[in-house]
This record gives structure tokens, sequence and C-alpha cells, in this order.
């Protein structure tokens, strides 16, 4: 069960807490995805603030429940009860707490089990323990109770073992006292805190430490959120850097958590991978690249550019400066260069366009050659067509393919055309008006321009001493 119906007043922002974004993805459902390796993971979701949105948000399979107004932990668990009812354990976590670990979560659940708990309470020791509850605990190591800092006296604000707000709780024990929970304390909220306490009169509550303090650190502000997401980053990196990838400069790389990039590649700085990309072994990403969703083959280099949702192949070259966007597809050995955009295209290998280009719902062939300027016309307004270039083509610089067309193999297109008809294999298509030359037109001009300037000149003005 995670407690997601807060607003999050200290974060300053219409948004709802658990929607602000960690490595690309709003932090309660990282927090759900890191988890379902879980066995008989069955999310529940307390919302409250902006609650479409978090619903929206959480994805597929995960039951919510409604906390309006929201009174405090105990009382969300309270609107909760009939989804306890259903399961003999459950686990009870903040929904803005989200690097908790599946490995932590067994921790708990296999302690748990193993001393026959009613309770079992997730704690840490940070440095400064601030405004967390206090764990009293007897000598024997079970937990006593929990004190909410608001609510502690001097000597209880000395201990240093926090709660975490990390539970698990045998299910019936839970409903047995969740109801006897009184909002007695400062701030007028039922606590789940309380519950502690009334369960260990009946029987054990155990305590679980944990000594990762960022796994259980929760996010109240801004400045909170951006330590976090360097922590996120940091864990990131040394998973790849731990399985050989190559990270010369690693507080300069972002990553999100579906990334994955395989042993021998190599991330320069200033890239961003996100979404599901896949680097394969040898290819070298960077620097100052963004990659999205999009598969890079082995031995690629893609350096200073933008791709979105494509395929590069084996040993290509993407770069500098160069676009590939959704359904690009680039065979192997291909290049693609400055400022080149392919959109919806097929590159086909070792083909090559390596300045200034456009290809759209294009086909472009094996070894075919795309020249500067070259631009596959493919929208009328309406509808978007297919351009095909076949195989060794040659297409001469700042040409026009007006889709639908068809180079055929073989062919070249002179430079500064614009192609209307398809080309015959190894034919030469030239569309262009002759070249004029009228000698002395230039000098003509410029003695026109100035005496018309003359002419349009206003009257001086007589200088006063």
């Amino acid at each position: 069960m995670i407690l997601a119906a807060g607003k999050g007043t200290r974060m300053r922002s219409p948004t709802a807490k658990v929607l602000h974004p960690l490595a690309g993805r709003p932090m309660v459902r990282l927090l759900l995805d890191s988890l379902r390796s879980i066995p008989k993971f069955k999310p529940v979701v307390v919302i409250g603030h902006d609650r479409d949105q978090v619903k929206a948000a959480l994805g597929a399979g995960v039951e919510t429940v409604v906390q309006w107004p929201a009174r405090g932990t105990g009382h969300a668990v309270q609107v909760a009860r009939s989804k306890i009812a259903r399961t003999s354990e459950v686990v009870v976590m903040p929904g803005d707490a989200p690097l908790i670990t599946p490995e932590t979560i067994r921790r708990m659940l296999d302690l748990h089990r193993r001393s026959r708990a009613l309770a079992t309470v997730l704690t840490a020791e940070p440095d400064d323990p601030a405004a967390y509850g206090r764990v009293v605990m007897h000598s024997d190591g079970a937990v006593e109770k929990i004190v909410e800092a608001a609510d502690a006296d001097p000597a209880t604000l000395t201990i240093h073992r926090i709660n975490t707000g990390f539970y698990v709780f045998d299910s019936k024990s839970l409903l047995s006292v969740i109801g006897k929970i009184g909002s007695s304390n400062k701030k007028g909220e039922y606590y789940l805190t309380d519950a502690i306490e009334l369960l260990a009169r009946r029987g054990r509550v155990m305590g679980l430490n944990t000594d990762d303090t960022d796994e259980v650190a929760g996010i109240n502000t801004q400045a909170e959120l951006a330590r976090m997401e360097g922590v996120l980053q940091k864990r990131l990196r040394r998973k790849l850097l731990e399985c050989g990838v190559q990270i010369p400069h690693p507080q300069e790389v972002y990553l999100e958590p579906d990334v994955t990039v395989e042993p021998t590649a190599r991330i320069l700085p200033g890239t961003h991978l996100s979404g599901r990309t896949v680097v394969k072994s040898g290819a070298v990403i960077g620097p100052d690249t963004f990659v999205s969703d999009s598969r890079i083959g082995p031995r690629a280099r893609v350096w200073y550019s933008v791709v979105e949702g494509a395929d590069v192949g084996t040993g290509v070259t993407v770069g500098p400066y160069a676009h590939l966007r959704s359904g690009a597809r680039l065979a192997e050995n291909s290049r693609i260069g400055n400022f080149v955009e392919v959109k919806e295209s097929t590159v086909g290998r070792r083909a090559k366009a390596l300045h200034l280009a456009y290809l759209g719902n294009a086909t472009v062939g094996d070894e075919a050659n795309i020249g500067a300027g070259t631009i596959t016309c493919n929208y009328d307004g309406f509808k978007k067509y297919p351009t095909r270039i076949a195989p060794r083509a040659f297409i001469g610089s700042n040409t026009a393919l007006v889709a639908p067309v068809t180079i055929g193999a073989g062919a070249v297109v002179g430079a500064g055309s614009v192609i209307t008809r398809n080309v015959p294999s190894d034919s030469l298509a030239i569309e262009r008006s002759p070249q004029v030359i009228r000698p002395g037109w230039a000098k003509l001009k410029r003695a026109l321009a100035r005496r018309i300037a003359g002419s349009n000149r206003a009257p001086g003005k007589r200088k006063h001493s």
C-alpha cells in the first residue's frame, strides 16, 4: 500500500508531490516499477490531491483508494480497510520515498515472517534525525513505540533511530487496531505510528535498520528532489560501470531506469539516454547527444545529435548535429552527417547523406549517395507520400524529390533539380533552366541604384555655430 494522497505544499508547485519526476518518470511510478520484482506484488495506492492525474500516472493493474480529505497516515489506512482484508500481509510505504530497493523490502518481509511479528518497522539512523519520528526500542531489540517529533519530549528527541515510514503488518492485527487510533496530537491527525504502540502491547513488533539513508529519504522540497535525482543518477551509472560500460565522466551523463547499455559501450559527457533505449557493445555515444526510445547497434558512433525512436545499425555513423526522428532505420555502415534529418525512412547499407538533407517517408537503397541540400518533398498539405531511391543512385546537391517518386538503381540526378517524375535505372535526370549570362549587367544595376538613392536623398540642413 503506497500512501500518495498528499499535496506537497513545500514543493511550491501546483503539481501533486508524487507526480514530480525522477529519472524521467513520476516518483510514485518509479517506486511502483522498482518493486514489481517482489513476489505476489499487488499494489494499492491511496490517492487524494490531484487524484485523477495521479491515477493516470500509475499505469495498468494498480488499484486505488481515495482519501479525501487527507487526515494523516492512519486515516489513509482506515479508508483502505477493504483492500487489507483480502491479504495476510500488507506492506505500507510512503509515495514520496521512491528510492527504496526491492532487496530491503524482501529483508523486511523475511524478518517479519521469521519472527512471527505483528508488525515490522524499517528504521534508520541519519546524522540529523530532524523532524522524523523517533523509534523507542526495548532492550531485546523489539519496538516499543514510535513518537512523532512534534509530540516528543527532549529526552525522546535525543534518540537517533528514526521511523522511515515503511512497515510490514499482519493484516488481521492491523485491522484490529486501526479503528482505535485517535487524533489527540499537535497536528490533529490520525497517525499510523500509533498502531505500532497498540500492536506492541499485544505481541512482538520488530525493527529492521537500514544503513542506506538515501533509500528511505522522503522528498518534500524541490531541493530534496534535486538531491535525490543525483542519488538515483549515481546509482544508475554505478550499475552500468560495474557491468563494463565505459563512462569517463559519470557525473555528466543522464540515464533513465529502462535504458540498457551493453559492456564495452562508451558513453561520453553530455549524453542523455532515456526511455527504452538500448546501446549495444562497442557503440560510442556522445558527447552532447540525446537518445530516446532507440536502438544503437554494435560499434555505431553517434555524436552531437538527437535520436528519437530510431534504429541505428551496426557500424553506423551519426552526426555531428543530426536529427533522427521516429521511424528512422539506418542499416549497417550507413552514414548520416551534419544537419541531416531523417524521419520514417530506411537508409540502406553503406548509403550516406552527409550534409544538410531531409529524408522523410523515404527508402534509400544500399550505397546510394544523397548530396548536400537534398530534400524529399513528402507532404502536400494533406497526405504524405513515399520517395524510393534505389541502390547506388547518386542525388546531386540542392535537389528536391517531389513524392511520390522513384529514382532507379545507379541513376544520377543533377544538382539543383526538382524531380517530379520517376527516373529509370542508370539514367541522368536534370531539371533546371538554361544558364543566362548578361555581360555588364551588375555594373549597370549598381549605377542605377546610386542614381535612385541620390534623387531620394533629403536636402541637407545648414549647420549653426
